[in-house]
């Protein structure tokens, strides 16, 4: 009975053993994922950018009173203190995710106008923009009509549309007299802004014929 006792101890002990060799091997795993996720978190170069990209996204999805520091840190999987190491205010980082979509449009005019080589070319391809899906797409759509209320009462965001506007007719400004280039870019806008809240769209044969009005006679010369 003795030795039957003093088995059972032993193997209690080896199963305690054991137990506790699995348990420190399970807490230096975690240990490791834990230090491995606080390494990745240091050297994550393109946070500030994921950021940016994450509040045009909630601005997007949910308003511009719906983009928080913290609404942005979850959307951008980051520790919310990051949003404070990276911007230093809420207004700060509105200015950079306005600036993203700003750069985006621009660069999307640019790619409407590759190849243009002639006013007519030109009229054609703000047709083809006015009346194209760009401007109206919901993930670029809300946001600039977000800018646009933003910018009533914000200087910086004042400046952003401005600077896209100077753009605009920069390229504008190749093929057309300033006076005309100030009149097409007024009605890029004004038909934009037209087809959004009158709930329903100009059609292209007359989009057409105000382009082709305006711009007459307001040629550089070839």
């Amino acid at each position: 009975m003795r030795g039957k006792t003093q088995g059972n101890s032993k193997d209690a002990y080896v199963c305690t053993l054991a137990a506790y060799a699995t348990l420190q091997a399970y807490i230096c795993t975690q240990e490791l994922i834990q230090e491995t996720a606080i390494a990745t978190r240091r050297h994550d170069p393109e946070r500030r950018q994921r950021i940016i990209q994450a509040a045009l996204e909630v601005i997007t999805d949910s308003g511009m009173a719906a983009c928080t520091h913290r609404s942005v840190a979850a959307r951008a999987d980051v520790p919310l203190g990051s949003m404070t190491y990276h911007f230093d205010s809420r207004e700060a980082l509105l200015e950079e995710a306005f600036g993203l979509l700003s750069a985006y449009m621009l660069d999307k005019w640019r790619e409407q106008l590759e190849g243009v080589d002639s006013p007519a070319q030109a009229c054609a391809a703000i047709v083809d923009w006015v009346c194209g899906d760009q401007p109206m797409a919901a993930d670029t759509l809300i946001p600039m009509m977000e800018l646009y209320v933003y910018a009533a009462r914000n200087a910086p965001a004042r400046r952003l549309i401005g600077d896209w506007a100077a753009q605009v007719q920069q390229t504008l400004g190749q093929y057309f007299e300033p006076a005309t280039v100030r009149a097409l870019d007024a009605v890029i806008e004004g038909i934009t802004l037209h087809n959004i809240y009158s709930g329903g769209t100009i059609a292209r044969a007359e989009v057409e014929a105000i382009v082709a009005r305006i711009s007459a006679g307001g040629e550089l010369p070839g």
